[in-house]
């Protein structure tokens, strides 16, 4: 019986720690990202910044200049999004590739790869430097016409929660 009573609770701490929020952004597109995530401020995402990610100045930088509309912080990994409604020339993502591959030719901390479905297509993007994972994506309809962007950022310690909730976002995502 108390076999049976842990891996019940075992599961369901797998089931609550798999649940998931339905977030809409600007009326353009709906993402899923882990229950329990909180929006947060660029200000409250300094702490965040120096305690996990080693005071990068890159980070610090942009959220001392930057207020970024959706930040979310769930766990140790830190949700940057930004949404778009300005059209772009249908071949976008395959000309950003491109400049993306080589700015970083050479670089074995980079990596790119393009995606795409009935409802978009979607550039996705690792950089790993020093011990910070950094995973982007951008994305556009099928039109060309509406667009999100979006990256996390976590230590690498933590990579594999990072790539768990960035690969949740990126897969769920649907424009309105």
């Amino acid at each position: 019986m108390k076999k049976i009573f842990i891996i019940l609770v075992m599961m369901l701490s797998a089931a609550a720690s798999q649940a998931q929020v339905n977030v809409l952004l600007d009326g353009l597109v709906s993402i899923q990202l882990p229950a329990g995530a909180q929006k947060i401020t660029s200000t409250e995402a300094i702490p965040f910044v120096i305690s996990k990610l080693n005071s990068d100045k890159v980070d610090l930088n942009t959220f001392n200049t930057f207020k970024k509309k959706y930040l979310y912080l769930t766990g140790n990994v830190l949700v940057d999004l930004s949404t778009g409604n300005k059209s772009v020339k249908p071949n976008h993502l395959e000309a950003l590739k491109r400049g993306l591959d080589e700015m970083h030719r050479g670089d074995l901390n980079y990596s790119s790869v393009l995606q795409a479905d009935d409802n978009k297509s979607v550039l996705v993007y690792k950089y790993i430097a020093g011990d910070i994972q950094r995973l982007y994506f951008i994305s556009f309809d099928t039109q060309n016409a509406k667009s999100i962007g979006g990256s996390t950022e976590c230590n690498v310690v933590d990579a594999t929660e990072g790539k768990r909730v960035f690969d949740m976002i990126v897969k769920s995502l649907k424009f309105q």
